[in-house]
């Protein structure tokens, strides 16, 4: 009797365990991605963040206790863009300054997309999970741009000012003023890098709220958030998916309600200096702008150095070597991911790391893919950076969901992560 009731026992159990372990392992992911985002790992020279190391660990870890297990075909993919990269690495060696520890990031950084769940379980609450967290971090992000008019810049800014010198990032601009010469700082949520980044998670969570729950007052605090941000990536995201969403749902309430904000933003845009934002529509076709570097000034390097040279187009130019070019350029330089793929691995590493990600991504939660990977290869320079990676793991891989419904003349696919329909008895 012993021997029949014991199986019958430890199903349950290992499946609970499963799923607690996935809860525990996704709000890990987030929380350090996002409280640690800023904090330099030691021994980089304040040019990488601890969660650099950190994600990679947990997800290593994991899997050595068996909560993970590896995929074999994103392996496969995995190790010939690695060997494409490695290739790019020998061939440049001598005439390039090639960067071996850049390579062995990418490789570092990467390999923890060839992990999956041994069950979804716990993991399916990672977009509620990140949902909620934002809304935390969106709040201390509004309390933070109110508060520098009423306590200081200092005391708003804390971690920026008063955490010892050596401790956080470098190369980010995580203190901007709303505009040049402004007293005001842009809003970084506390914790963030920088305030794009900030836009950008909040500008995600927006959408997962969007498809998941749309409870107003949580949009209208994610809204707020991305107002204090001054920052345009996280709107880019939100203005192309969630008008795609509503539009395609048909929930023109939503569409209204984004009007009316809209609105009540431009009737007191004097007073909350809109303008600082608003005016940087024109930076795309205005050389040394941010938003110049960030989504023009790839083509023209791509165009001048790489596409001028066989060897270069096919295998690029070595690993860690994009920055290197900057001072060439007669305007300000920025590396989105797709661009840093293309100009340091050629067509061979480009080609071999979107199949990789093809195999990785295909059974993913397409509800959430599509904005993940537009913040992921064309809004920063993401490739070595683990925090984007992270939330495509998390927010993609680990809660995987492939059922869609069709409109027409548009798929348009659905979240399971909560309905507002009972279930049946």
């Amino acid at each position: 009797m012993t021997g029949e009731a014991l199986p019958r026992l430890a199903g349950p159990a290992l499946n609970a365990g499963n799923r607690n372990s996935g809860y525990r392992l996704c709000l890990a992911i987030i929380l350090a991605i996002t409280l640690l985002q800023k904090i330099a790992l030691p021994g980089t020279a304040n040019a990488l963040s601890v969660t650099t190391a950190l994600v990679p660990s947990l997800v290593l870890l994991c899997w050595l206790c068996g909560r993970l297990r590896l995929d074999s075909h994103a392996f496969v993919l995995f190790a010939i863009f690695v060997l494409a990269a490695a290739a790019s690495f020998v061939l440049n060696a001598g005439a390039e300054k090639v960067s071996p520890a850049s390579l062995a990031l990418v490789c570092a950084v990467q390999s923890i997309l060839i992990f999956r769940p041994v069950t979804q379980g716990g993991c399916r609450s990672g977009l509620s999970l990140f949902r909620d967290v934002m809304a935390l971090f969106s709040v201390v992000g509004i309390a933070q741009f109110v508060l520098q008019r009423i306590v200081g810049t200092k005391l708003a800014f804390c971690v920026d000012f008063y955490f010892p010198a050596g401790m956080l990032l470098d190369k980010y601009n995580n203190i901007v003023p709303i505009y040049y010469g402004s007293e005001i700082l842009r809003s970084n949520g506390v914790f963030f890098a920088e305030p794009a980044f900030f836009s950008q998670f909040v500008g995600l969570a927006t959408i997962c709220e969007l498809l998941t729950l749309r409870r107003p007052v949580r949009l209208g605090i994610y809204a707020a958030a991305l107002l204090c941000s001054y920052s345009g990536t996280g709107l880019i995201t939100l203005a192309l998916f969630g008008c795609v969403w509503t539009v395609a749902r048909g929930q023109f309430v939503y569409v209204l309600g984004a009007l009316g904000a809209i609105g009540v933003v431009l009737l007191f845009g004097t007073a909350l200096e809109i303008d600082a934002l608003t005016s940087r529509m024109g930076e795309f076709t205005t050389p040394n702008s941010s938003g110049h570097a960030r989504f023009v000034s790839a083509f023209t390097l791509l165009d001048r150095v790489t596409f001028s040279d066989l060897a270069a187009t096919l295998i690029g130019k070595g690993p860690g070597t994009i920055t290197t070019y900057y001072e060439r350029m007669p305007f300000l330089m920025f590396d989105p991911t797709w661009a840093k793929l293309l100009f340091e691995y050629g067509l061979i590493g480009f080609i071999s790391y979107f199949g990789f990600l093809y195999v990785t991504l295909k059974q993913a939660n397409r509800s959430f893919l599509l904005p993940l990977l537009v913040t992921y290869l064309f809004l920063g320079g993401y490739l070595t950076d683990v925090t984007v990676i992270s939330l495509i793991l998390v927010l993609g891989i680990y809660n995987q969901d492939n059922r869609s419904i069709r409109f027409p003349g548009l798929e348009m696919p659905i979240l399971s992560v909560e309905s507002r329909r009972p279930k049946p008895a």
